[in-house]
């Protein structure tokens, strides 16, 4: 504050509101020469972003280009290119904010734009060397780079806007993006259309992105304080009305109260949402425009380009409106934000529902429709679009990252949903379910943000404050009385320092170990249809046609080496120490991935049984390892949310499998290639983990005393290689019975789903192998995505004492198995003709199971730590029965109802059958589970013993 007192002192004289009067004068100060630089910015970016969803109409039409020269291509995967852009979109916005608060956004926007438009000029030479597959490479490098754009924008508008423009200048700023939308469109369909060709419009747009980069260099500075040529009254303005300069200390992310803030939640959900409608419209209605209203791709581009021209205009009203309403103090900036957001996300939902009911012949209408779904929806950037500077202008580049990188995963789901759904890109009533389905999200968003949004208001701040002096009394009082302090802190866990321990890079290992275990488990679901195929893409791929009849068999032959060696593989994790069994399992399987291409080609589908067999004997070790690490990694109120976290790695595994196998199998690589890529990722794992991996926190070279301690607070460290197995009391507790139950009714559900999706969709529905594999995958990624949900309240409702350990269980455990169930049965009262309700069915049968990661999948660890892998073997022992068993049942109905693959009433015997198997292992889960350690846990024979540290280095080992 020692600047802010200087410059009050030297304006003094002037009159301090007379000063602020002239400075916040509308004169062009160097505030707006850097909007005017992130305008630019934003502009290109977008225009760089968006060119494709023309572009592509001309890249695979050959009359598109009056020049006959311009390349053409024969590609059917343009959804998947269109959505490659943010397969690297999603990936750093949160490290890019984190990166933008602590030291400064300036280079780091400089590198990310000038690679990516490198990569704009690249994209032609890419397309014609490498096909679909460079463009979709140069499209991820793109979204990679530009993962850094918004949230370093977010941060320099947080240092340059004062709060009563913040509404003008960051509408001003992010309407660049619809201006740049408009902008690309036009300029891509009359570029595309004229002599010049498609090619040219890359170029252009990568020379653009060029010279912005050297604009910014010269004349881009992080904040007013680092300009060598701002005013000291526009300097004392911007930092007064932010209330702080750019010299204060360097804050620590506040990471656990950004993650569990509800405002932020707000943000995240509603920006989900909106992106979800956003990217929609985007990416598809240069299509629908061609297929359904039939333009031709130069007025396909100028209609296209219609709605975000609106959008653009309309920003500016709803920006000077907004920020009108809030300096006139009609409205706090909480109320303000709700009311745009609203606005901007309600208002084109209705305007969606009566898109969906337009016929082809109503072009002007759809046309009216279409402008007002997209251009009232500027309304947003003076919502949440805003709202993360309102609620901590000090992090808005990190929430903006957190918010932007999560919620652009829908810019990847969104535009392959359309490619499912919409299998007729001329039918109407597909694109129906499309507008339905957008307007619904729009409208959840919306109730989201009002519900939980905030404004950041004086009245919060007042809470706020309140809140710290109640906070610094209580401090006071109980250091008044040491004793009591001492009592106090022993009873609170003492977070070490720094975001990312060594604890974190031990779950960061065992994601991926569960994601490279499934991904190899389950390649086979999709490649076999192609081992099999008569029709291969290539013909020097063998495939073997006779092996169709054993499909099953070597489908459950995994099971068979599986089911041997997990009791024994939790035992010796238990004993030894799970680390090196742990790399030894992963390198045999991943070796004899490898090799299953040739020991089919030598030996026969008998060839593929015994690599399978193999695979599943090394797999055997990992789950039982796993689950033995966590015992010894995880502190006990994060259980659920690092459990959750490692083992959603599964179905992830299963999301990049299913599609990663399609698509090779489809390609000229053929189904070995992904058997080849999946062996080799994971011997590089094993790499990796023998370097860094540890088998508990008193092992490891480096970590601190103090994680040590935070990792063990409120458990014990027993010397457990000294701890007999209680077989007896195992076997005869019920809430061990309890996990084993429902862990082998889960099994079968799982296993009977993820094995049988890929044939039922292609037998029953009709779908083709890589749309069939996509499809497949969608559940999976569900799944995933709810278990951070599921895990986060989990352990929220445990550390709160808002439920026991045991009711949390039950909970999540009871949602795991019977919405899956109610799913299942309600499948069989849907036709195959009815394609978009079975797939919604199968997502729901397989996305909610993901609650059971937080129901018995991690009571083994609640009840008897110290044994926790051994239990796991034994139960998952018993469950893997079930997998073997669940995909021959498939057959066995078949074989005694004589019905085909084909028929429609088998597959409802087979969901009939996993529905009652879900809930009675559910209900018997919830009758006899605990939550509680048992006494075979053998604590209380060792509850005497100091714990057993001894300090090497500069940690516990």
């Amino acid at each position: 504050m020692g600047m802010f007192r200087r410059a009050y002192i030297r304006y003094k004289p002037l009159g301090l509101d007379s000063y602020l009067e002239a400075a916040s004068r509308p004169s062009f100060g160097k505030r707006h020469s850097q909007i005017l630089i992130y305008f630019l910015l934003i502009f290109i970016a977008y225009g760089i972003r968006v060119n494709l969803s023309v572009g592509i109409v001309a890249m695979t039409d050959p009359t598109a280009s009056s020049n006959p020269e311009v390349p053409t291509y024969n590609w059917t995967d343009k959804s998947i290119m269109l959505s490659a852009f943010f397969w690297g979109y999603v990936l750093p916005q949160v490290g890019a904010g984190w990166l933008a608060n602590t030291y400064g956004p300036k280079w780091f926007l400089i590198v990310a734009m000038a690679v990516c438009s490198l990569f704009g000029l690249l994209l032609p030479s890419m397309a014609a060397m490498f096909g679909s597959k460079g463009v979709m490479a140069s499209r991820a490098i793109q979204g990679l780079c530009q993962g850094f754009i918004f949230p370093s924008t977010h941060n320099l508008l947080a240092q340059w806007v004062p709060p009563n423009e913040r509404g003008r200048l960051g509408t001003f700023v992010y309407a660049a993006g619809p201006f740049g939308t408009v902008v690309s469109m036009l300029v891509t369909g009359l570029i595309s259309s004229s002599s010049y060709g498609w090619p040219f419009v890359f170029y252009l747009y990568g020379a653009a992105g060029l010279f912005w980069c050297l604009v910014f260099v010269f004349f881009g500075y992080n904040a007013p304080s680092f300009h060598p040529t701002i005013t000291e009254e526009e300097k004392f303005y911007i930092e007064n009305s932010l209330g702080h300069t750019i010299q204060r200390p360097k804050r620590r992310t506040p990471w656990k109260e950004i993650l569990t803030s509800l405002p932020v939640w707000a943000i995240l959900l509603t920006q989900c949402g909106h992106n979800w409608g956003f990217w929609t419209l985007l990416t598809e209605i240069p299509v629908y425009m061609s297929h359904v209203m039939n333009f031709n791709i130069k007025s396909n581009s100028v209609l296209s380009a219609l709605p975000y021209f609106v959008l653009w205009v309309l920003s500016f009203v709803f920006s000077v409106v907004a920020d009108l309403l809030v300096n006139k103090e009609l409205f706090s900036i909480g109320t303000c934000r709700k009311i745009f957001n609203t606005l901007g996300l309600v208002v084109p939902a209705v305007a969606l529902v009566y898109l969906g009911n337009t016929g082809p012949e109503e072009t002007n209408k759809a046309i009216t429709l279409l402008v007002v779904a997209v251009g009232i929806n500027s309304a947003v950037f003076c919502g949440f679009n805003v709202n993360h500077m309102d609620i901590s202008p000090n992090f808005s580049g990190t929430l903006m990252g957190i918010t932007n990188g999560t919620s652009n995963v829908f810019g990847i789901v969104a535009p392959l949903l359309v490619q499912f759904l919409v299998t007729d890109e001329k039918d109407p009533n597909q694109w129906k379910v499309i507008f339905y389905l957008t307007a619904s999200i729009y409208v959840l968003a919306s109730i989201i943000f009002v519900i939980f949004g905030s404004g950041g208001s004086p009245a919060v701040e007042r809470r706020r404050y309140r809140k710290r002096c109640r906070l610094e009394r209580l401090q006071e009082t109980s250091m008044a009385d040491p004793e009591k302090a001492v009592e106090i802190e022993s009873d609170k866990p003492q977070k070490p320092e720094g975001f990312f321990g060594a604890r974190h890079m031990q779950y960061a290992l065992l994601f991926m170990v569960n994601l490279l275990a499934y991904s190899i488990r389950n390649i086979l679901n999709v490649a076999v249809i192609a081992m099999v195929s008569e029709d291969p893409p290539d013909e020097n791929i063998p495939t073997y046609p006779e092996w169709a009849n054993k499909k099953n068999l070597m489908l459950s032959s995994f099971f068979w080496g599986y089911i041997c060696l997990q009791i024994a593989a939790g035992q010796i994790a238990k004993n030894y120490g799970p680390k090196l069994f742990l790399t030894g399992a992963v390198l045999t399987c991943s070796v004899f991935s490898i090799l299953i291409p040739y020991f089919g080609e030598k030996f026969g589908y008998q060839g593929i049984i015994v690599c399978r067999v193999v695979q599943g004997l090394a797999q055997g070790f990992v789950y039982p390892s796993v689950h033995n690490l966590l015992s010894a990694w995880v502190p006990l109120v994060n259980r659920a949310k690092v459990a959750s976290f490692i083992y959603a790695a599964s179905p992830l595994g299963t999301v990049i499998a299913l599609p990663t196998a399609g698509y090779l199998c489809s390609t000229s690589w053929g189904w070995p290639s992904s058997f080849y890529f999946n062996g080799g990722a994971g011997i590089l794992w094993c790499i990796i983990w023998y370097f860094v991996g540890s088998d508990s926190p008193q092992k490891h070279s480096s970590i601190s005393e103090k994680e040590v301690s935070y990792i063990h607070h409120g458990t014990s460290v027993e010397d457990r290689e000294k701890v007999p197995t209680p077989w007896k009391q195992i076997f005869t507790s019920m809430p061990f019975w309890a996990i084993l139950v429902a862990n082998s009714g889960n099994i079968w559900g799982y296993w009977t789903l993820l094995t049988e999706i890929s044939t039922y969709m292609e037998k029953v529905l009709g779908f083709k192998i890589a749309s069939n594999s996509a499809l497949s995958s969608l559940p999976y990624l569900l799944y995933w995505l709810l278990s951070w949900v599921m895990g986060y309240i989990a352990d929220h409702l445990v550390v709160t004492k808002v439920t026991s350990i045991r009711i949390s269980r039950m909970i999540f455990n009871s949602i795991g198995m019977f919405l899956p169930a109610l799913a299942l049965t309600s499948l069989v009262f849907v036709g195959p003709s009815e394609k978009t309700a079975t797939i919604i069915l199968l997502v729901i049968a397989v996305g909610f199971n993901s609650a059971v990661l937080s129901g018995f999948n991690v009571n083994h660890i609640d009840i008897a730590p110290v044994h926790a892998g051994t239990l796991y073997g034994i139960a998952n022992t018993a469950a893997t029965l079930c997998a073997i068993l669940a995909p021959l049942a498939v057959d066995a109905i078949g074989y005694f109802t004589g019905y085909e693959e084909t028929d429609k009433p088998l597959w409802n015997i087979v969901f009939i059958v996993a529905a009652v198997i879900y809930a009675v292992s559910g209900l018997f889960f919830d009758v006899a589970a605990s939550g509680k350690i048992q006494p075979w846990n053998n604590l209380n024979a060792n509850r005497d013993k100091p714990m057993k540290m001894t300090v090497n280095g500069n940690g516990a080992s």
